[in-house]
């Protein structure tokens, strides 16, 4: 049965969290009408349904809200609850509620776009499927990985206040080996996301000739969704390569911090949402020199309104490889950790435990 301190502190997960979506919103409006580039605006402040209840245009705005509360509270339910393991993983733990949030939330925002697009026919159902849903997911988990560290910080600062410390009881061992096990599989899983995205793209630059192809948008869509790192396209091998290694370092570090504070198996659950935001943090961050030596930060004066429109959508692609793939990694990780080993009777007695005692084997 939950808890009632659970369901108050995943309450205050998500109306944190609701905060910071509306003052992310808002900071993202002042930086628009302070004319800042639009790649530093999604940097910054990543564009959100939250933006439409600054100008006024509630409907949508409250759907996603609702929804971005209710998956919150839902999500960070495990981490919160977890005062048996560690401060880390619990952080990261809410960390991935707020990053799964955003993405539905903006997920509600994109039905409009696809209601609207299909009342002309289902021609273009792949190009609403882009437009009404990937784009929108991408810049949920753009503002979720990008700021959910702060709800996570301060829930389960609060948990821990409530509660009274860390917990005493053993870590697992084995942390820097599943840190190499997942910095090395999600290096490697980036990097053939990042290598397939830009072979299709090529491809169907290459060869489709017909303008506006169902087939071509239906290939191009389907490698969105399927391999979702869009910012390598255009980088050599050596660039893909250097970044997947940022990826790897930056997903193996954090689950270097999270696993080392891991107790199992009551920890179980939070360090696979722990180690699965890893990887969605890993492939944002990562994806930035490629980003950078692309459309770069403001795409303004090139006549590209779309690559303008995107870039304040978020960072990179928001590590959506990550929020996509990001579990494989982390059950890996929970497969390398080990549960410690049972104190033994010096232990138990502080060390003044006696010599050891076996009964006699007598035989009649």
């Amino acid at each position: 049965m939950v808890s009632k301190r659970t369901i108050l502190l995943s309450l205050a997960a998500s109306g944190i969290a609701l905060v910071v979506w509306l003052a992310v919103g808002a900071l993202h409006v002042l930086l628009e009408h302070a004319g800042v580039p639009a790649g530093l605006q999604g940097f910054v402040a990543p564009a959100t349904p939250a933006v439409l209840l600054v100008w006024h245009a509630p409907d949508t705005a409250l759907v996603a809200g609702i929804a971005l509360a209710v998956v919150v509270a839902v999500l960070a339910a495990p981490s919160v609850h977890a005062s048996g393991t560690g401060f880390a993983p619990r952080v990261l733990g809410v960390w991935f509620a707020v990053v799964v949030g955003g993405a539905v939330a903006c997920g509600f925002s994109g039905w409009p776009t696809i209601l609207g697009m299909l009342q002309y026919g289902t021609d273009g159902l792949t190009q609403a499927a882009l437009l009404g849903m990937f784009e929108p997911v991408r810049r949920g988990t753009a503002w979720g990985a990008t700021y959910g560290w702060v709800v996570g910080l301060a829930v389960v600062a609060i948990a821990r206040r409530l509660e009274g410390g860390e917990p005493t009881a053993r870590r697992a061992g084995g942390a820097l080996p599943a840190a190499l096990v997942v910095g090395a599989v999600a290096a490697a899983g980036w990097s053939l996301a990042a290598v397939a995205h830009g072979w299709v793209d090529r491809t169907v630059a290459e060869y489709v000739t017909t303008a506006r192809s169902a087939l071509a948008g239906t290939v191009s869509t389907a490698a969105d969704w399927l391999a979702p790192v869009t910012t390598a396209g255009d980088a050599s091998l050596g660039a893909v390569l250097a970044c997947a290694g940022l990826v790897g370092t930056v997903a193996g570090g954090l689950t270097y911090v999270a696993a080392r504070s891991t107790v199992l198996p009551a920890g179980r659950t939070v360090l696979v949402l722990a180690v699965w935001v890893a990887c969605v943090a890993g492939a944002l961050l990562g994806a930035i020199p490629t980003a950078l030596v692309g459309v770069g930060l403001d795409p303004q004066g090139d006549g590209r309104y779309l690559a303008q429109s995107l870039l304040k959508s978020g960072p990179t692609d928001g590590g959506a490889a990550g929020l996509l793939y990001g579990w494989i990694p982390a059950v890996l990780a929970l497969l390398v950790l080990r549960r410690p080993a049972q104190p033994d009777a010096d232990d138990l007695a502080g060390g003044d435990a006696g010599p050891a005692t076996t009964p006699l084997d007598v035989t009649v």
